[in-house]
């Protein structure tokens, strides 16, 4: 399918996900244009046009939707970074401000923007052991649950402006290229692995391709609402230790990591390894979304290797 005529402005497009993004978009014939904070925005090989923005300020180029159909925003701070108190209102303004800027160019300006596709993350949820969230489960009261409903209730305020929205709560990306992956394959790799906290804890995963494959998905398709966008099977913290260390020949160490060790070197953000987020994909395979990774194995072996 040639999307020649179709053009997509991504923000946080020069990151983890928005650069393999871009890449899929442009093999499959789209126009993309990216929005960048950065001062030195240099030309691309790839065409791809970079628009200046400043989401703390609410300013954006006057041109940057310039025949422009769907907007997919990625744009936030990393939440890998530990949570001071400034750092945790940097997490919630730079996700907030984004959206806020968008919806102001947009509520002033002649568009042909048709679509918001917008980023979120399982964190909406709280954390539990057992059955699989879905999408119209109640969010969490802590504090990424609370990010995700700030989050998401920003981007749905564009259905005032006449747009579709659809809306990913992303699991674990893997990649090699960033997030928590890297981290866990060190310490494989160094034979240091085990399962952290009790290792019952789910984690959904998605592999990096399938995850973007989404968002072209959610254009397409013209998805509407909140998808849970994870694999179709999540892993504990212990089953995906054991299948790291599987596909990397490596021993994994049969002694787990204690939680109050985790929060001591970690503090708040040693929630990021010990909640559990059990997530079901049924709503986006039912929109008929197909997954190339479909088994945790597969991910990682594609990954890694």
């Amino acid at each position: 399918m040639t999307q020649a005529k179709t053009k997509v402005l991504i923000t946080g497009g020069s990151g983890l996900v928005g650069s393999r993004l871009t890449e899929l978009l442009l093999n499959s014939g789209y126009e993309v244009a990216h929005l960048s904070t950065s001062k030195r925005r240099a030309s691309r090989p790839d065409g791809v046009v970079v628009h200046g923005w400043n989401p703390a300020e609410g300013s954006i180029d006057a041109d940057a939707l310039n025949g422009v159909t769907s907007i997919i925003n990625l744009a936030g701070a990393s939440i890998s970074k530990r949570w001071t108190v400034e750092y945790k209102k940097e997490i919630r303004s730079s996700r907030v401000d984004s959206l806020r800027t968008l919806y102001k160019a947009l509520e002033n300006t002649k568009h042909s923007v048709t679509s918001l596709i917008s980023s979120s993350a399982v964190g909406y949820y709280p954390s539990r052991v057992g059955e699989d969230f879905v999408e119209t489960d109640a969010p969490g009261n802590d504090f990424l649950g609370s990010v995700s409903q700030e989050w998401e209730a920003e981007a749905n305020r564009f259905e005032s402006l006449g747009l579709r929205v659809a809306i990913l709560r992303t699991g674990i990306v893997l990649s090699m290229k960033g997030g928590a992956l890297p981290v866990m394959a060190k310490t494989v790799r160094w034979f240091v692995g085990a399962p952290l906290g009790t290792g019952k804890q789910t984690l959904p995963w998605i592999h990096i391709d399938d995850l973007c494959g989404m968002y072209q998905h959610a254009i397409e398709k013209e998805l509407n609402g909140a998808f849970n966008a994870v694999g179709p099977t999540g892993a504990t913290n212990k089953e995906f230790t054991l299948e790291l260390g599987k596909v990397m020949s490596r021993p994994i160490w049969p002694i787990n990591v204690p939680s109050f060790l985790l929060k001591m070197i970690l503090g708040a953000q040693a929630q990021l390894v010990l909640i559990s987020s059990p997530s079901s994909s049924k709503k986006i395979k039912e929109s008929g979304f197909r997954f190339q990774y479909d088994t945790l194995n597969k991910a990682l072996t594609d990954i890694i290797k």
